[in-house]
């Protein structure tokens, strides 16, 4: 018996041992960081959602992780290694905000950046200008206006392609132009009346010199329409130049022999020519 029990001791003597040097000091475990806060807008404090954190290692600013804030606009971001870092909180159409020097130690694992305010972007213009184009057609109380400028599919071709797809005027494959389902209009060029027939002088004037178009439905006494059932007004474009122009005429002569001649003087920009 005594061998057997002197065996049992010795064997668990060597068990105290080998159990001794397989502990491990509870201070040499490192403890995993979190970094937590709340996203929030300055203006009214309202969380905000979908917010970006994103951390990054101190000194060479090496992306470690990141997250989004949750509907109630916190964030949480676990099992990070001691060491430092710094977090960048940024959102669509806010100012991005830093938080500098997060320090995770063992002592010290969990980081609460509290609140971080997002203020609103804001850009400074040193004008604005306001353009605003013109309706293809405008209706006025006793006609309607075709502005040649906005119709861009009718550059290089006629008044007839400046009046397609325009209400009350219909055009055929040919050309021809009928107001309300008549050929019996008037065509005017700059309040004049033409001499020639209404569809021919559409065809003849180039859309390109068009300021604009009136369609003339009811028209006033002023334009004599004769029964006819409207008038086309076509406005052309007005090209001044700054310039003055005479003529002089002249004659001479002797008894029944004489002559008569005449010169032009133009005057542009001061000169005589």
């Amino acid at each position: 018996m005594k061998p057997f029990l002197l065996s049992i001791v010795f064997a668990l003597s060597l068990f105290d041992v080998s159990a001794s040097h397989l502990s491990i000091p509870e201070n040499s475990v490192e403890r995993k960081g979190v970094v937590q806060g709340v996203i929030e807008s300055k203006n009214g404090g309202k969380p905000i959602e979908y917010a970006s954190i994103i951390l990054y290692s101190l000194p060479d600013s090496t992306l470690i992780t990141g997250t989004v804030s949750g509907s109630d606009g916190s964030f949480r971001i676990g099992k990070l290694p001691q060491g430092s870092y710094f977090l960048v909180a940024n959102f669509m159409g806010f100012n991005k905000q830093v938080i500098s020097k997060i320090e995770i130690t063992s002592k010290n694992p969990v980081i609460n950046c509290g609140r971080i305010i997002l203020e609103e972007a804001t850009i400074s213009l040193a004008g604005v200008e306001i353009t605003q184009e013109k309706n293809p057609v405008e209706y006025q109380l006793d006609k309607k206006v075709i502005n040649a400028s906005t119709k861009m599919d009718s550059k290089g071709g006629s008044v007839v392609n400046l009046l397609e797809n325009t209400p009350s005027i219909q055009v055929d494959i040919e050309g021809n132009v009928s107001l309300r389902g008549s050929t019996n209009y008037t065509v005017f060029v700059d309040g004049k009346p033409s001499s020639l027939s209404g569809s021919d002088v559409l065809k003849q004037i180039p859309a390109n010199m068009v300021d604009k178009v009136e369609i003339i439905t009811n028209p006033s006494a002023k334009y004599d329409p004769q029964g006819t059932a409207g008038i086309i007004n076509v406005i052309m474009k007005k090209n001044y130049q700054n310039s003055t122009s005479a003529l002089f005429n002249a004659s001479i002569g002797t008894y029944n022999n004489y002559f008569a001649f005449k010169f032009p003087i133009y005057i542009r920009d001061g000169l005589f020519g």
